[in-house]
Order: structure tokens, then C-alpha cells, then sequence
């Protein structure tokens, strides 16, 4: 999976399990196209990291389910969101919470006509 697709596919997961289940598509593409901008932007020893856990999450969807994390349920997506945020693991909590703090971020400041379906 492309690193967009799989941004956006994280994105779309974090903002459900946020509780921003009700923005529209657009204003999604618009979180994660933020957040994206916000990796691009970091040092490159660190934007290589984060590409690099980015991959290995996606890598373990499916290891965990035989399917890349976008075509998983939404019940699966959660699932492994809430495993690496309560993962033992420092990177793994490290890149949940990442996801979840830019997603609000970006998400609160969308104007209100753009947020909803």
C-alpha cells in the first residue's frame, strides 16, 4: 500500500476512534493530507522513522489479519490501533498517539461547514 493510501487509511481510523466519525470524506482527505504535511515536514532521520512505523503498523495488520489495514472492518482497525496504544512497546504508543494528536489537531481546526457528512 502507498504511504498516502496508508496515512489516509490510518487517519480515517483515528478519527472514528476520536469520536470524529461524522466528518465528511473531503474533510477526512484534508486530516490526512495535514498529517502527511506534518511528516514530510519533520528532519529526515525522523520522517524516515516515522515511514518506517507507519510501514511496520501496516505490516502488522496483516500479519494479525491476512489483509493490508484498509480493507480491514472497522472493528479489526480499531482493534489494532487499541493494541499498539496499549503496546508495551514506547514506538508503538509513540505512533498512536502521534496519529491521534495531529488528527484532532487538524480535524478541530476545519471549518464547521467542511466537517460534516
Amino acid at each position: 500500500m502507498a504511504q498516502s493510501a496508508l496515512v489516509l487509511a490510518v487517519t480515517r481510523a483515528t478519527l472514528e476512534r476520536a469520536g470524529f466519525e461524522e466528518l465528511s470524506e473531503p474533510a477526512i482527505c484534508e486530516v490526512s493530507r495535514f498529517v502527511e504535511n506534518q511528516i514530510e515536514r519533520m528532519p529526515l532521520p525522523l520522517r524516515v522513522g516515522m515511514k518506517g512505523v507507519t510501514q511496520a503498523f501496516a505490516a502488522s495488520a496483516f500479519a494479525g489479519y491476512w489483509q493490508p489495514f484498509a480493507r480491514l472492518p472497522s472493528r479489526a482497525q480499531a482493534e489494532l490501533l487499541d493494541r499498539w496504544a496499549t503496546s508495551p512497546l514506547g514506538i508503538a504508543r509513540d505512533f498512536v498517539r502521534f496519529y491521534r494528536s495531529l488528527c484532532i489537531v487538524a480535524a478541530e481546526s476545519l471549518p464547521a461547514n467542511a466537517q460534516t457528512r
